[in-house]
């Protein structure tokens, strides 16, 4: 192994590194928040559409090991039918008193 390649397997493994660790504090910021919420959170459509798009480049396997917000059957759900956000608009859910005043 030469000088050069010697250098790049180290910039490589500091790299990975950083990274894992930027992971790590990530994941314990993302815990320290869900333990200060009293109740499901909501998210809007967008949120959903960034999340989901994020979701389906990491997998069913590693969505299991890092997503805690929303469990990762959800995720891949919200990106195999993004349709859904579109009807919701359309058709918005009507309240039972609404029905009765026609």
């Amino acid at each position: 192994m030469n000088a050069l390649q010697l250098l790049l397997v180290c910039l490589a493994g500091w790299l990975n590194r950083n990274q894992q660790l930027v992971i790590e504090y990530v994941q314990e910021e993302v815990k320290v928040l869900r333990e200060q919420l009293d109740k499901k959170p909501r998210f809007t459509d967008d949120q959903r559409r960034r999340l989901a798009a994020k979701a389906e480049n990491l997998g069913r396997d590693r969505l299991r090991r890092f997503a805690s917000i929303v469990r990762p059957k959800t995720l891949l759900e919200w990106h195999r039918t993004p349709d859904r956000v579109q009807i919701r608009r359309q058709f918005p859910p009507c309240s039972w008193s609404a029905l009765h005043t026609r």
